[in-house]
């Protein structure tokens, strides 16, 4: 708080020792500098250093009216303070209309009051000085000379701070006021060409905002009732000493108009600040805060700017179009933000190159006088720049540009709540994405173990089912069966495949690229959507060209960014009518392959468009999306440095296209296929697997080679045939009772290391982290359940092919 210096007059010793105690104690901000008499304290006051004076009424060479005369005889700028013990009423009027800011009386408790009143006092005496100070502009409409030379002279005497500024006719006025505003308006009654009651209603249909003030000679109550009833301010009649009447009226008039002033801008604030403390969206609230400012200084236009990353954005504007305020946006260094929250008042024609902020339409304005601007701060930090702009010329006033600074303070801390409450929200949504997408990972993982489980006992029952309809074909003589046996054969292989690309679709690993067949990627995709494709009345449409070169990529991947995109494809047409058709293309050039899913659907809205990759973001109805598919479709394609965009059109469907480039392959070593250009011996081969007719299986397509087979149950087993015999193959189960496959594995390891050059795995359960793990460590050779005749036969062949 700051210190009041206060001169205090008083010659009583105990009502001066308990005075400076209760200051001391509960007003430690005001600081006494003591005087007995008048002659004392006109000696203090001729130092200087003083803000107030408080002095008793009595005083033994005066009274505290002669301590009030003091301060006035010597243009003194300070409020005098009156301390008396009569209380009564004449010497208050007395001591206020001799210019006192205020009297205290000798009650009890009296002291309690008096830090308040001293405080009180000094506000007022600023505010009141303040407005003494500034110039008001007052248009006199009079064209007798006489009376204009007398007006005149009473002003001039009256106070230099009243500006006159006269006109003979009432057109003339009406001109004036259309182009600059004034403070007041004098008025005669009779006009060469109008009277006062006609300028009033020109002045009210037109909305001029300006206090009225006529000056009539007639005097009589019809021309006042008249006069009060358009608008005017106050009526004086020319009756003798009547200008002393008028400078009393004017006065009077002007501080209603002041108060009329700032009650609307407490309202305006008032209103201001209760509906921006429930408001959360920051374009709401910003909106609101200009308007507030445009009407709180009865202003023309506004705009608001916040401060994001280096630059005031216009964020809020009225009275301006988009593009105009648009272009206002202006970079802003540390040193300059810094000094904005110093100044706190913004200098807007150094600041936008021009001193005006309304439409190029718009009148021209005068320079530095129809714009006022504040900056707006938070804990030292600037918040942006509110302006508002005056298309009439007018000079803001102080007491003006103090509101405006009340308003953007309001404002800074409402847009900084607003802003941390965003922040928040969107950390509590992030929060719950985070959540979503581990429940999402959680489902992946459960769904990642049952599929390992429903692949392991599928596997097992397809492998016989296959290997049977083999053993069949190959043994039956009619054609008929062994057309049978192919369909068989056929329809579980096809079991088999959709189990493998379903557990390709939940396997989770890092990419691995190899030569991929980009067709075939595509019919495996369609492979496993076909049955819901077909219920669903879709018609698919298959348009693959041929590979002009290999692609070197992942296939599982490929092959879910496909499944996705034909998924998301059926799901955009079932609520359409039929025709539903759903075509999947491939195209290949010298440098990229590409493929393409396009639907009948509805289409995506160009507001949306722009969206669809982001993580998180569906049209789907809760709980029938996550948001994430396109994003990791996205993902996995620039993984593969390619691209994936949509074109699509409101009800005439979309079309996905997938480019990915063509690279250099690795350099592979590539070995003779064993079987096509090599002899394979007959070999004695074991096979361990805990299921028997597995067992059965093998043996039988193995046996059909020509190799000596043998068959156990276990690994234990399996280990006590390989102590008395030898084999030159070895297949076994991974997953078994008891000694499972990883445990043969090191038991033949330390037992019988030369064999493990000749161990083939076999499995149904290639999702299983442990079980791939395993098969990635030992790099031992491994054959996938469901098998066919010709896979069996060319593993065979790669260990038995008379060059080994």
């Amino acid at each position: 708080m700051d210190t009041i210096r206060v001169l205090y007059v008083e010659d009583d010793a105990t009502d001066r020792e308990l005075t400076a105690r209760h200051l001391a104690r509960h007003a430690p901000h005001i600081k006494l500098e003591l005087a007995t008499t008048v002659a004392g304290a006109v000696d203090v006051l001729e130092g200087g250093g003083v803000d107030l004076v408080l002095s008793d009424f009595r005083l033994p060479d005066g009274t505290g009216l002669d301590v009030l005369e003091g301060v006035t005889a010597r243009n003194l700028s300070l409020p005098v303070v009156l301390v008396t013990g009569s209380g009564d009423v004449e010497s208050a009027v007395r001591l206020l209309q001799a210019g006192a800011a205020n009297y205290v009386s000798k009650r009890p408790g009296y002291l309690q009051t008096l830090p308040a009143v001293i405080s009180d006092a000094c506000r007022w005496y600023a505010s009141s000085r303040e407005l003494r100070r500034a110039p008001v502009h007052v248009l006199y409409v009079e064209h007798e000379p006489a009376d204009i030379e007398l007006t005149r002279r009473a002003f001039r005497e009256h106070g230099r701070h009243l500006e006159l500024e006269v006109v003979a006719r009432g057109r003339t006025a009406i001109e004036r006021l259309r182009a600059i505003p004034c403070d007041l308006l004098l008025l005669d009654y009779r006009l060469p060409d109008m009277t006062a009651i006609e300028m009033l209603k020109t002045i009210r249909e037109e909305g001029l905002r300006v206090p009225v003030v006529i000056v009539t000679g007639q005097g009589d109550e019809e021309t006042a009732v008249q006069a009060f009833k358009l608008g005017a301010a106050d009526y004086v009649v020319k009756r003798p000493g009547y200008l002393a009447k008028l400078l009393s009226t004017v006065e009077i008039v002007l501080s209603q108009q002041r108060l009329a002033d700032e009650k609307d801008a407490l309202l305006v604030l008032n209103s201001l600040t209760r509906s921006i403390a429930t408001v959360r969206e920051l374009g709401d609230l910003t909106a609101r805060v200009t308007r507030a400012a445009v009407e709180l200084l009865r202003a023309e236009s506004g705009v608001l700017w916040l401060l994001h990353e280096g630059e005031l954005r216009p964020h809020a504007w009225v009275g301006l179009d988009d593009a105009a305020a648009r272009a206002l946006a202006r970079p802003l260094d540390a040193a300059a933000a810094a000094q904005l929250v110093t100044d706190r008042r913004v200098d807007l024609g150094a600041f936008l190159g021009t001193t005006s902020l309304a439409p190029p339409a718009s009148p021209a304005l005068v320079e530095g006088e129809q714009t006022a601007a504040v900056s707006l701060e938070s804990s030292g930090s600037l918040v942006g720049v509110l302006a508002i702009s005056s298309r009439r010329p007018r000079q803001f006033k102080p007491l003006e540009e103090r509101l405006l600074t009340a308003l953007a303070d309001h404002s800074a801390v409402a847009i900084e709540n607003t802003r941390l409450y965003e922040e928040l929200k969107n950390r509590h949504e992030e929060l719950r994405r985070t959540q979503a997408q581990l429940l999402q990972t959680e489902k992946i993982a459960a769904m990642g173990q049952l599929l390992a489980g429903v692949a392991h006992e599928l596997n097992n029952p397809l492998s016989v089912v296959i290997g049977q309809a083999r053993l069949l074909e190959m043994k039956t003589k009619d054609a008929g069966d062994a057309e049978r046996s192919q369909k068989i054969a056929a329809a579980a292989d096809r079991c088999g495949r959709i189990v493998k690309n379903f557990l390709a679709l939940a396997r989770q690993h890092p990419p691995e690229r190899q030569l991929a067949d980009l067709n075939q990627v595509v019919r495996d995709a369609l492979e496993l959507v076909g049955y819901q494709l077909r219920v669903a009345s879709v018609e698919v449409i298959l348009d693959l060209a041929a590979p002009s070169s290999a692609l070197w990529a992942d296939p599982h991947q490929l092959h879910q960014v496909v499944l996705n995109l034909v998924t998301n494809a059926h799901h955009a047409m079932r609520e359409m009518p039929a025709p539903r058709r759903l075509r999947l293309a491939t195209r290949f050039d010298a440098t990229h392959a590409s493929i393409e899913v396009s639907d009948t659907g509805p289409g995506i809205p160009a507001d949306v468009l722009p969206r669809i990759f982001e993580p998180f973001f569906t049209t789907k109805p809760a709980g029938q999306g996550t948001g994430l598919g396109l994003s990791l479709c996205q993902g996995m394609v620039e993984a593969h440095g390619g691209t994936i965009r949509v074109e699509s059109e409101v009800g005439q469907g979309t079309t996905f296209v997938v480019s990915l480039p063509i690279q250099a392959l690795p350099v592979l070593t590539m070995k003779s296929t064993p079987g096509e250009t090599t002899e394979v011996r007959r070999g004695r081969i074991l096979v361990v697997d805990d299921e028997p007719v597995v067992l059965e299986v093998l043996a039988g397509l193995l046996g059909l080679q020509g190799h000596t087979v043998e068959t156990v149950g276990s690994g234990s087993a399996a280990l006590e045939k390989i102590a008395v015999g030898s084999y030159d193959l070895i297949f076994s189960d991974v997953r078994m009772p008891g000694l499972d496959g990883p445990g043969l594995y090191r038991e033949i390891s330390e037992r019988y290391p030369a064999l493990l050059s000749r161990l083939v795995y076999i499995t149904g359960d290639t999702l299983s982290p442990d079980v791939e793990a395993f098969l990635s460590r030992t790099a031992v050779t491994c054959l996938t359940k469901p098998f066919v005749f010709d896979e069996l036969q060319r593993v065979v062949g790669r260990f038995l092919s008379t060059g080994l």
